[in-house]
């Protein structure tokens, strides 16, 4: 419990601090990216003909074994970029993945990763390593497991030295703890949320080492898509004191359709000819979420 009360207290004491002014941010692209990461759970006609749209080419499909995860890589020529999108939850299976959240030591990274996660990321990332052309920028894209996958996958291209150009995620839940967190930042790394899609604010922490409670955290900045031509970017406390407005409800039918692929894509389509950056607001005291009374 050490660990988790130290943790505790340096956020109580740094809850106040405002995130640093953010660019605004084109939707064109970002339509791009939530085209692809919705490609994900198509069928490969449908794929290739939406890459071909896009100005890609579909070089690889596959899915991986035990985790069922499906992935596809495209390529830009002209811009020598390679684009990797990871399906996110479709079956029973990746259902699995995502509840097993234990946080253990990664070998590839050093940092502590979520488990499920993981397994499928190191999988993807040994097949695709050797396809991957010398000198050309990767971007990785999914939504849900799929945006967590696509993170872990980043994360290890960006160790072994490959040049990782953007990673773009929609309601993506946590893969790693502050430190982790930390040791990623420098990535160029956006993810994609709506205000009522409760993936996004999961899990919360490591249950399994009750002894040493860790907690989870996000990497990047965080865009949030409200209706119409508004949204605000945030991250770090901020972000992460969304979740106190979810305390004292019950997820319910809105908090899933919210979360649905199909509903990031009018989100973001809706803000492609014109977008308003709104300040991000939130009124939760951090002191009075961990009152007792």
């Amino acid at each position: 419990m050490l660990r988790f009360s130290f943790a505790v207290i340096a956020l109580i004491l740094i809850a106040q601090t405002s995130f640093a002014s953010q660019p605004e941010y084109n939707f064109k692209t970002l339509a791009s990216f939530a085209k692809l990461s919705s490609a994900a759970y198509q069928h490969e006609p449908k794929i290739k003909a939406l890459c071909d749209e896009l100005g890609y080419t579909l070089d690889y499909s596959a899915t991986t074994l035990e985790a069922e995860v499906f992935y596809f890589m495209a390529t830009d020529e002209v811009n020598r970029i390679h684009l990797v999108s990871v399906r996110g939850t479709a079956s029973p299976v990746n259902i699995m993945v995502d509840a097993d959240i234990q946080l253990q030591i990664d070998k590839l990274t050093g940092q502590r990763m979520h488990l499920g996660f993981a397994q499928p990321a190191q999988i993807i990332y040994k097949k695709l390593k050797q396809k991957f052309k010398p000198g050309y920028k990767i971007q990785t894209t999914g939504h849900s497991l799929g945006g967590a996958v696509a993170m872990i996958l980043a994360m290890y291209l960006d160790k072994e030295k490959y040049i990782v150009d953007r990673v773009v995620t929609f309601g993506q839940p946590k893969v790693t703890n502050i430190t982790g967190s930390q040791r990623f930042q420098h990535l160029n790394i956006l993810r994609v949320v709506t205000p009522k899609d409760v993936v996004p604010l999961l899990p919360p922490l490591d249950p399994v080492n009750i002894r040493n409670l860790d907690i989870y955290w996000h990497v990047g900045d965080e865009l949030i898509l409200y209706h119409g031509d508004r949204y605000s970017v945030t991250g770090g406390i901020p972000a992460m004191l969304r979740a106190a407005n979810f305390f004292t409800t019950r997820p319910g039918q809105e908090n899933f359709s919210h979360h649905q692929m199909a509903f990031y894509l009018e989100r973001v389509e809706e803000k492609q000819h014109e977008s308003l950056k709104v300040p991000f607001k939130n009124d939760i005291n951090l002191l009075n979420i961990f009152s007792s009374e």
